[in-house]
Parts: structure tokens; C-alpha cells; sequence
């Protein structure tokens, strides 16, 4: 029989050439020998770890650290490691926060107990800090060993994780690289090195990063994960269905587990192949076309004390353009001109401007500064004085919100791959919640909510500074009064019975429902779509048996679709998609709901 300090000999050997396997079998080997040998349980927790047995790993160290040794640093930094690895494949936000904050804890008592490895506590305590969303702590953790002039490849790994989560993927390429000139067989600057890549969108590089990785090792489950969604981004799910039925083979997990139940059909990922369009204009109702024109036209011109300097946009019944006043900038959103329209349209258009100048003064919505609309004007360029909406238009003046919208902000990896977003979500909606309150208070509907019309009074440049951007509703231009008609819809956000029925609030509601969705999987699959836009060509053919028929099986769809958002919302999220318009909650009571987790 081989003696226990052979085979610790063996086992590490082993272990330092990356056969894990082999280094396993002996220490399983040991361990039968001397179940209470410290050593041995350490050098077996250590290997699991290696193994991508994750849990069994952090079983196996907790024992060590619990029974055997409390001050074991190196068992205290391996169960800090193997928790904080583990919390990438939890599906709940809480949860995987309560996992890291867990991992701190042991990550600071190892730093405590240590003599020796000060430098790689420090940076596995740092990244973690980092992932946690407390960036300024995790660069002060690193300090003390950023005066050293000796390459260190934990405290450079660590710190080109805090460059990437702050944005700047180029700046923690730079940090990587750099390590890995010293240490290119590192596999967490490797790994850290996928991530920068990825967040930049060179998804290429990225995969090949991580296969060195995987070569190196084989087991390493959290490049297998990152491997898995990077297929995904880039469209090849089958190939990334294949990752994750190697990842369940190694260790089950919630992630996991929730990604082959979707299995054969299109697999649900945490990270869309591709963001939704951005942008999804609102369509009118009748089969009439606007007055042709390029918002171009306006650069340079004055109307009244504001100076045209940009076109923002242009969305289904206006242009949106940027001037210059000697107070600041605005927007501007001249309203488009149909010809050929009913009279009611006409109205409606007239009927806005009212509207508008009574909601101007809420908080959570885009202020109001001025209104021109004259309905002498608006007949003339009707009749074809075309020269009159270049020098005249209908338009309002309105606040600038210079941090853009939440479309625009979903598709920026950085901030959507962030531990903030979900939460940057909740907060957004609270706001259009608190928003909608009022419009319906005071009998009026949106009529239009949607990613691009939450605006952000500031732009963040990193995720962390998403807790301090204010969210407002804008682009006021579809708001009609409660039982008015419905003259337009964003088919991708609308309720089905908008087309059957006069505006009602619970419009709103199913709305920012589905904006919700596309905001938290960065997806625009709702199972009707088909049935929408079937619709909604039924109605300009004015065939309303069609349309009724049409929206009939939209709302069955709706009816057994499970949308995959976190559990924490889920319940909100179906009942705001009900197909059935009464069991819908109000603006009021998803306010409350939102405001739990959000404090």
C-alpha cells in the first residue's frame, strides 16, 4: 500500500501538470486512507474545483474550513473561489448576489488568515467587489500592490476586470495583455481576456480565447459557459446547446438546467443572439401616407428663438430634431403632416396639443416647453404648401434628454451583461408607472410605451452609475383621452384588442409589459406577431371580420405564452401580458409591486 505522503506527492504532481483527472483518483485515494487528514481534504476540495465539480467543491471546503481548520487560508480561498464561480450559473439576481456576497466573506478571511498570497486574495476579493457593483472599493483593495514594479498576474487580471465592468473594454485589454505577455498560459487573465473581447464585439477572438482555455483546461466550467454564450450571441445555438450538455455532464445547476428544458425548441439564452431593432415607430391606422419630406430640410433654420442643429430621429407621427436656444439645447418634434386624411385625424392632431400642455409639469415625464400649432397654418400646407411646413411647422418644443433611451441603452453590452441592469429596468418602469398614474388619472392614454420613449436625463458611462440616471416618459404624441380613437399603434407593443376597441389605460399596461420583457431579454418574440401585423393589415383593408378574427387568435397565443423573465417579476410581467384586458393590474398596482424591489 502506498504510504499517505506518497501519493500527496503523486496527487500534486499531477495536479501541477493539469491532469485532474489523475490527481483525483489519487487523492479519492488518500482520502480512503486518512479521512481526516487535512491535507488531503484540501487538496481534494482544490481538485474538484479544478474538476468543475462546483458544489461538491464548495461542500468539501466548507468541511475543511468548518471541521479541520478555520484558519486555513488556502481553504478559504478555494471555497471563496468555487462560490463565486458558482454564482454565474444561479438565474435569480438575488440569489446570485447573496452567493457573491457570501464569497467576500470568505475571500476576507483568507486575507485575514494569510501570511503569504496577499496578492491573490486581494484580487480575487477585488473582482468580486467589482461584480458586486462596488468598483471604487475594489480599486482601493488593489492599491497596496499596484506600487510594485514585479508583473503580478492576479492583481492585472483583477484589474482589467474593474476597467471592463467600468466600460472600457480597450483599456482592460491593454491591462490583460500585458499579463499574459509574462503568464501566457494564466487562465483567468485568458478568461478575463474572452470577456473584453466579447464586450467589445470581436466575438471571434473571443471563442478563441477561450478554446486556448478549454485546451488548457478542459473541465474549467465557467469558460464553458462564457463559450456557450458567446455561440449564442453569434447564432450558433445548436453548437452551444452541445457546451451546455457538457457543462450538465460535469455539475447540474439552475442556469443549466433551465437552458436544455427548452431544448429541441429555439433555445431561451441569458444573452440575446441579437438586440431588438431600435427603432420601432408607431404606424397610423388608416392606409394614408405622410407629407414626403427630409427632416434635413430644417438644419440651420430658425423657428422662433430655437436653432435646428441636429435630426435626432423620426418616428411614426413626427421628426425629432435638436436646437440651440442661449439657454441650452431642446428638443424638437415637428409633427408629421398626412395628406388626404379624415377630418378626425385632423382634429386629433390638435387635440394632442392640449393634452400636452396639461401633463407637462410631471417629473417622470419629458417637459414641455412650447406649443405651435395653428390649424389655419396646417390646412394651407395641407393644400400643398409644402413651403409652409419648411418655415412653419406644427411642433412642440421639449425637454432634451441627452442620455438618450433605454432601446439605445439595451444594446450596449456592458450595461446589459451587468449586475445593475435588472435592476435599472425596475427602476425605469417605476418611473413610467408613476408617470401613467398621472395620464390616467387625468383620462388620458400613452398610447406608445416602448424602449425608445424612456428617456434618461443623464447618459452613464459606466454600469455602476445606472443607480443615479432619473427615467422619464416621452414622445407625448399618440396620447389620446380615455374612450378616444385609437388612430395608430408600435404593432410590436400594442395589446391585441387596440384594434377592436376605443384607448383604454390597460393599453398602457400591456405595454410597458412587454417593453419590460424586451428590456430583460433584449428579445422581440412575442408568440402573436404574426397575428399583429395580420391585423393590422386587415384593418387598413378595412375588413374587421379579419381583424376580430385575428386578434381572437393573437390573445390564444398570448394565453399559454411564458415569457422568461426573472422569477422576481414573473408574476407582474404575465399578468401586464394578460390577453384578457381586466385581469391586467392597474398603473398604481405595479407601481407597488416595482417599489418592493427597488428600495
Amino acid at each position: 500500500m502506498s504510504s499517505l505522503r506518497s501519493l500527496l506527492s503523486q496527487g500534486r504532481q499531477l495536479y501541477d501538470n493539469r491532469d485532474y483527472e489523475g490527481a483525483y483518483k489519487i487523492f479519492n485515494r488518500a482520502h480512503k486512507l486518512s479521512p481526516d487528514n487535512e491535507e488531503v481534504v484540501l487538496w481534494k476540495g482544490k481538485t474538484q474545483f479544478k474538476l468543475g465539480k462546483l458544489k461538491t467543491a464548495m461542500n468539501t471546503l466548507s468541511l475543511l474550513v468548518k471541521d479541520y481548520n478555520p484558519d486555513s487560508w488556502e481553504g478559504l480561498f478555494y471555497l471563496s473561489k468555487a462560490t463565486y464561480h458558482y454564482s454565474f450559473f444561479l438565474t435569480n439576481r438575488s440569489s446570485r448576489t447573496k452567493n457573491l456576497k457570501s464569497a467576500l466573506w470568505y475571500s476576507e478571511r483568507a486575507y485575514l488568515a494569510s501570511r503569504r498570497n496577499k496578492s491573490e486574495i486581494a484580487s480575487l476579493r477585488a473582482i468580486i467587489l467589482s461584480d458586486l457593483g462596488q468598483l471604487g472599493e475594489a480599486e482601493k483593495v488593489l492599491i497596496p500592490f499596484l506600487k510594485s514594479n514585479t508583473s503580478n498576474p492576479y492583481v492585472g487580471t483583477a484589474l482589467a476586470h474593474i476597467k471592463r465592468l467600468k466600460g472600457s473594454s480597450v483599456e482592460a485589454l491593454y491591462e490583460v495583455d500585458k499579463t499574459l505577455l509574462y503568464y501566457p498560459g494564466d487562465v483567468d487573465a485568458l478568461t478575463e481576456r474572452s470577456l473584453a473581447l466579447r464586450d467589445k464585439g470581436d466575438y471571434s477572438e473571443a471563442l478563441n480565447t477561450l478554446d486556448i482555455v478549454l485546451r488548457l483546461e478542459p473541465t474549467n466550467v465557467l469558460a464553458m459557459l462564457f463559450k456557450a454564450e458567446a455561440l449564442e450571441l453569434t447564432g450558433r445555438v445548436g453548437e452551444a446547446l452541445k457546451v451546455y450538455k457538457q457543462i450538465n455532464a460535469i455539475f447540474t445547476n439552475p442556469l443549466v438546467k433551465k437552458k436544455l428544458s427548452t431544448a429541441p425548441a429555439p433555445l431561451v439564452p441569458s444573452i440575446s443572439p441579437a438586440p431588438p431593432p431600435q427603432q420601432m415607430p408607431s404606424k397610423p391606422l388608416s392606409p394614408v401616407k405622410p407629407l414626403s419630406w427630409d427632416p434635413k430640410a430644417w438644419l440651420g433654420r430658425k423657428f422662433s428663438i430655437y436653432e435646428v442643429t441636429d435630426v435626432l430621429g423620426e418616428g411614426g407621427n413626427g421628426y425629432v430634431l435638436k436646437a440651440k436656444t442661449r439657454k441650452g439645447e431642446v428638443a424638437v418634434k415637428v409633427l408629421k403632416v398626412y395628406s388626404g386624411l379624415p377630418e378626425e385625424h385632423f382634429d386629433a392632431l390638435v387635440n394632442e396639443v392640449n393634452s400636452l400642455s396639461k401633463l407637462s409639469n410631471d417629473p417622470n415625464v419629458v417637459g414641455v416647453y412650447a406649443v405651435y400649432v395653428d390649424k389655419l397654418i396646417l390646412e394651407d400646407i395641407l393644400s400643398g404648401n409644402s413651403k409652409l411646413y419648411k418655415e412653419d411647422p406644427p411642433r412642440i418644443v421639449m425637454e432634451y434628454m441627452k442620455g438618450g433611451n433605454m432601446a439605445e441603452l439595451t444594446r450596449d453590452d456592458k450595461f446589459f451583461y451587468s449586475s445593475q441592469w435588472n435592476k435599472a429596468v425596475y427602476t425605469a418602469a417605476l418611473s413610467v408607472t408613476e408617470a401613467l398614474y398621472q395620464l390616467h388619472r387625468l383620462g388620458f392614454v400613452h398610447m406608445d410605451v416602448k424602449p425608445q420613449n424612456i428617456f434618461l436625463t443623464e447618459k452613464p458611462r459606466y454600469p455602476y452609475e445606472l443607480t443615479n440616471v432619473k427615467f422619464k416618459l416621452g414622445d407625448l404624441g399618440s396620447v389620446v383621452r380615455v374612450n378616444g380613437k385609437v388612430t395608430q399603434v408600435t404593432v410590436e407593443y400594442a395589446s391585441p384588442e387596440v384594434y377592436v376597441e376605443t384607448a383604454k389605460p390597460y393599453f398602457d399596461i400591456f405595454s410597458l409589459g412587454m417593453t419590460m420583457y424586451v428590456l430583460l431579454t433584449r428579445k422581440l418574440d412575442r408568440p402573436d406577431m404574426s397575428e399583429m401585423n395580420d391585423a393590422f393589415d386587415c384593418y387598413q383593408r378595412k375588413d374587421l371580420g379579419c381583424v376580430r378574427d385575428r386578434v381572437r387568435k393573437a390573445q390564444e397565443k398570448l394565453r399559454n405564452w411564458d415569457p422568461n423573465v426573472p422569477p422576481e417579476v414573473k408574476p407582474l410581467v404575465k399578468s401586464m401580458l394578460s390577453p384578457e384586458p381586466v385581469k391586467r393590474p392597474t398603473s398604481l398596482e405595479v407601481h407597488k409591486y416595482l417599489s418592493n424591489l427597488v428600495k
